[in-house]
């Protein structure tokens, strides 16, 4: 009888993979008893193009099992302790790491994909989940494999007081995640999030301290809803001010992550009535807190949008919305209107209102161009 007030990890080798009924089964037993945790080491996948099947697994590794396939060392592992060997040593079979790495990238496939029903219930912008998940992939720069197969884009929910462990909010799962991988500081990393909820104060904080010690990654944010908890605002002004570029969901980022991260069996994103509505919404919401704190900058001559550290003219473009055409600007504050690409450059004493927000929305939403030409905005 196990104790309650004790803390268990079961680790089981298995030839055969839980069948569906099974996987349900250690799933209840394992939301009944939160201090069991299991691993699950298994030969082989039994029916792992059954969608049950798939669910049952994934059922089972969010409820906090470990799920994965026997390597060579768990094979010997289990020859030294369950086998009655006679002396003799274990003897792979010719095709065992051909079958490990095959079976691991099927078993990859569905950990790492939702099932249709969950990602529509927590992604869906117009319901109020409790849980929070989080899909992402990983851009690698050519070559680099410090990345372990299969964990260059996945999954992640937060833990609560269903699962077992301690309680820990997705993001923070991901920035663990992403620091047991070394990643090359000599490299650029961009790490893509698509998130059911923004992040509350607290993980923005984790976050941008994470962004300012690991200068080699980048992070793109696109959240369905707007966390609107304590501080919430403060928290994405200083995402942003970190680096770290923010947006809300649109249908063409519901339909990509029901295309990379869901197991829908070839059918179509059932993009639901509203969706476009309410995002468009949340992204003029997300705008204004964005830039909240730039009212009066709009309202300053332009000498105070920006100041660069180098003394030739700064000529590159920033290219405004919806075919505007591109601003050019001189140092020390000296602007120069906008023009039409390839005409000749007029300086001007200031620039209207509206092009000063042009300038400062552009520079908002495009903070990596401030880091590339060595400028400090705002």
């Amino acid at each position: 009888m196990l104790s309650r007030d004790e803390r268990q990890h079961v680790t089981w080798f298995v030839s055969w993979s839980p069948c569906s009924t099974c996987a349900e089964l250690v799933a209840q037993f394992l939301e009944q008893h939160r201090n069991v945790t299991l691993s699950i080491f298994a030969a082989r996948l039994s029916y792992f193009w059954d969608p049950a099947t798939r669910q049952g697994l994934r059922r089972l590794c969010c409820k906090g099992a470990l799920v994965d396939i026997m390597s060579l060392q768990h094979f010997e592992y289990c020859w030294e302790r369950f086998v009655n060997k006679k002396n003799k040593s274990f003897k792979p079979w010719w095709n065992l790491d051909q079958n490990y790495n095959y079976l691991v990238s099927e078993l990859e496939e569905i950990r790492h994909r939702l099932d249709e029903g969950t990602f529509l219930e927590n992604f869906h912008n117009e319901l109020w989940p409790e849980k929070t998940y989080l899909c992402y992939e990983v851009t690698l720069p050519d070559g680099d494999t410090r990345v372990p197969l299969g964990q260059e884009r996945g999954f992640l929910h937060n833990k609560g007081a269903d699962t077992p462990g301690p309680r820990r909010h997705a993001e923070l799962m991901l920035l663990k995640q992403i620091l047991s991988w070394n990643l090359d500081p000599e490299l650029h990393y961009t790490v893509t999030c698509f998130i059911s909820w923004s992040p509350c104060a607290a993980c923005a904080q984790d976050i941008v301290s994470f962004l300012r010690e690991n200068l080699h990654v980048h992070l793109c944010i696109f959240a369905s809803r707007i966390h609107t908890h304590r501080d919430y605002e403060k928290g994405l002004h200083a995402l942003r001010e970190a680096g770290a570029q923010m947006a809300i969901m649109t249908y063409k980022e519901f339909q990509y992550c029901w295309q990379t991260f869901v197991d829908h069996q070839g059918r179509y994103f059932p993009a639901w009535q509203g969706l476009s509505r309410t995002s468009s919404h949340l992204s003029v919401k997300l705008w204004k807190i964005l830039q909240g704190r730039f009212q009066e900058l709009l309202l300053s001559p332009i000498p105070w949008l920006f100041k660069s550290y180098n003394s030739d003219c700064f000529n590159s473009q920033i290219l405004a919305e919806k075919g505007s055409p591109p601003l050019h600007f001189r140092l020390h504050g000296v602007p120069v209107s906008p023009v039409a690409q390839g005409a000749r450059h007029r300086p001007r004493p200031s620039l209207r209102s509206t092009d000063r927000l042009t300038c400062a929305q552009t520079l908002l939403e495009n903070p990596s161009l401030c880091r590339e030409k060595n400028m400090l905005a705002f």
